[in-house]
């Protein structure tokens, strides 16, 4: 196995040094951003005059790029609930497939979000549904 690179290594810090529940972790690719420049609130790394200099902001682009790289090389399993190219909640998990983090967070997806129309609910069930399948 070859070593991290130094981008890799904040990104996946990033996403570890985030709250779990159940062994899954939600981390939105701004709070990756923030914590992969040492901060830990979106809003202190928002207000910062300054940014260390062995730590420069990474874009969303290269946020992407990176968590597909350590994807492909099996760090951590990865779940986007979502519709469409972009956007989307993104779990990631070290101790569960795919699958089992879609078992985990699905049923949870119409508890959670109690404003939604029935109909968005129904979209979300089935789109879980399908990915089970």
């Amino acid at each position: 196995m070859s070593s991290l690179s130094w981008r890799e290594l904040r990104v996946l810090i990033s996403i570890l040094s985030t709250p779990e529940e159940e062994g899954i972790i939600r981390v939105s690719c701004k709070s990756i951003q923030s914590r992969s420049c040492g901060f830990h609130r979106k809003e202190d790394y928002a207000s910062a005059n300054r940014i260390p200099d062995h730590l420069p902001k990474l874009s969303p682009k290269q946020i992407s790029k990176t968590l597909n790289d350590l994807e492909a090389i099996g760090m951590y399993a990865r779940f986007r609930l979502g519709l469409g190219n972009r956007g989307g909640v993104t779990y990631y998990s070290v101790k569960h497939s795919p699958e089992g983090i879609a078992e985990k967070v699905c049923p949870k997806v119409n508890r959670r979000r109690k404003s939604r129309v029935a109909a968005e609910q129904l979209r979300d069930l089935h789109l879980c549904q399908d990915l089970l399948n």
